[in-house]
């Protein structure tokens, strides 16, 4: 896997303006300073992306920087914040070419869901994407304000990282089941995945 730093001088990321959301996620009709909407804990946006080998099943996941204000050196999908007026798909799109120099093709990248804030602490409604390659990405221009590290992990060993809480992972198994809940399926369908994961009441 080849690994090519990126060197980008990045504005202060608290200036960007954000959609201030209400809490079902409707935009209010104004832009506030992110560093603001996180101060004062207003809701907004922001986006992920399940990049999924077809041939594998594994997905593309990346460490976030140590430098990063919000978990740090952890494991994630790519993602960022929904900015000014910029759509989640033009987002989601920028995000993987500005974060890993990857150019995807936008006609490939499906709606999953958007996941709602769960915890009193959390804000952000997240929309998430999906993306099925045919086979696995392996030149990568990381962004080391926001990237350490990219690799590919297991669908299913991704989903017991996240539903054990593993401290190295970045995600919340009571919000991230309704995304993994319908991939199971989309994947199942799809013939990458052999066989359902039967979800109890209480997982």
């Amino acid at each position: 896997m080849f690994l090519i730093r990126k060197k980008k001088k990045v504005a202060d990321k608290n200036d960007e303006l954000l959609r201030v959301l209400d809490d079902n996620g409707n935009w209010l009709g104004f832009l506030e300073k992110r560093g603001v909407v996180h101060e004062e804990k207003k809701y907004y946006g922001n986006v992920a992306i399940w990049i999924i080998d077809r041939t594998t099943g594994d997905i593309l996941i990346e460490k976030r920087s140590r430098e990063k204000a919000h978990n740090p050196s952890k494991w994630a999908l790519i993602g960022g914040h929904i900015v000014n007026h910029d759509t989640p798909e033009d987002t989601v799109f920028s995000e993987v070419k500005e974060e890993i120099g990857v150019k995807l093709n936008k006609k490939r990248i499906k709606k999953l869901c958007i996941l709602k804030p769960v915890k009193s602490n959390k804000y952000g409604f997240s929309h998430h994407f999906y993306i099925i390659i045919p086979s696995k990405i392996i030149k990568f221009r990381l962004q080391k304000e926001e990237v350490e590290k990219v690799k590919y992990i297991n669908y299913n060993k991704f989903k017991n990282k996240i539903k054990s809480a593993n401290e190295k992972y970045s995600g919340n198994w009571i919000r991230y089941k309704d995304a993994f809940t319908k991939l199971d399926k989309i994947l199942f369908d799809a013939g990458i995945l052999r066989e359902k994961y039967e979800y109890e009441e209480d997982d």
